[in-house]
Parts: C-alpha cells; sequence; structure tokens
C-alpha cells in the first residue's frame, strides 16, 4: 500500500515484515543448502554490515545508534538517501559520523558520533557532538561546537537543549 506525503512523494506505508538473522534462505519452503552449507539472513547482513570502517556502514550505525537512545527503531529502516535525518520530539535531527559531510539543511540539530575505531561496539568510547546549525556559537567556531559534545548517556538532553536554542 503506497501513501503519498506533501511533496506527492510515494511512501509505503504497508507493516513492515520483521526478520530474524537465523532466518534460513529456502527454496519453495525446503532450506536452501548450496556447497558451503546452508544459507542464513544474517550471513547477508553480515556481508554486507560489518565493516564498520566504511563511513557509509558507519553513517547508518550512528543513525542506528541515536534512534535506539531515542525509541525510533520500530517500522522499516529509514531510506539511506533521507540523509540520516531523524524526527523526534517535534524536532528535525541530522545525524553524521565523524567524517561525514557538513549538514547544510533545514534542521533543528546536527549530532556528529565519533565512534572508537578499536572498537565501535563499545558505547563508552563514542562521542556525540550536537550543535545547532546557522548557530554562530556552534557553526562558525568548531571550538564552540565542544561545549555540546556529551557521551551516549547524554544525548538526549543535549538534543534537547539544542532544539530548545534554535
Amino acid at each position: 500500500m503506497a501513501l503519498r506525503t506533501d511533496s506527492g512523494r510515494a511512501v509505503d506505508a504497508s507493516p513492515p515484515v520483521r526478520r530474524h538473522p537465523n532466518q534460513l534462505m529456502h527454496r519453495s519452503g525446503s532450506p536452501y543448502i548450496d556447497g558451503f552449507g546452508r544459507i542464513l539472513l544474517g550471513d547477508f547482513w553480515e556481508w554486507a554490515f560489518s565493516d564498520l570502517d566504511d563511513e557509509a556502514v558507519r553513517s547508518r550505525f550512528a543513525e542506528f545508534v541515536v534512534r535506539r537512545l531515542l525509541g525510533l527503531l520500530g517500522g522499516r529502516s529509514p531510506d539511506p538517501s533521507q540523509g540520516g535525518i531523524i524526527e523526534w520530539g517535534g524536532r528535525r535531527i541530522a545525524v553524521r559520523g565523524s567524517e561525514g559531510s557538513p549538514w547544510t539543511g533545514d534542521v533543528d540539530a546536527v549530532v556528529r558520533c565519533t565512534i572508537p575505531e578499536r572498537d565501535p561496539t563499545d558505547l563508552a568510547g563514542w562521542s556525540f557532538a550536537v550543535s545547532v546549525p546557522n548557530d554562530p556559537r556552534t557553526s562558525a567556531d568548531p571550538g564552540a561546537m565542544e561545549a555540546g559534545v556529551t557521551d551516549y548517556a547524554g544525548l538526549a538532553e543535549a538534543i534537547r537543549r539544542a532544539g530548545a536554542r534554535g
């Protein structure tokens, strides 16, 4: 079922089908086994998304972590062409990896995630710089942005404060 947004873009409104990584690939209901053994859906996810050194994957991983913190993981994974925009509490938030491009669009806050190289799964090593676009206190002076740096536990509050300033 497709719905149209205000801009006329078609979006899929059907409920998502959540898959499990242990789901077997099959042929007409019979498990598919090739010369290397059975194939799991998780094999694809591992092959496609496990390289956290790849900037595109890191940016999606950062968006996942921020969405998880904000309780926004329901439904489908957003289309990557939407550029990591999250809507939360009436705010539009752009999420970027540390190497991601700067944000110039219409958002209330930008979250730039620095993910540790050694162990990207250790949230204790992450830092989140929250800034307000076009705010001279954060946009013009990179040093001023440091006041908005927080850890995972303080991220939601930092986003609230950024949205209040914007």
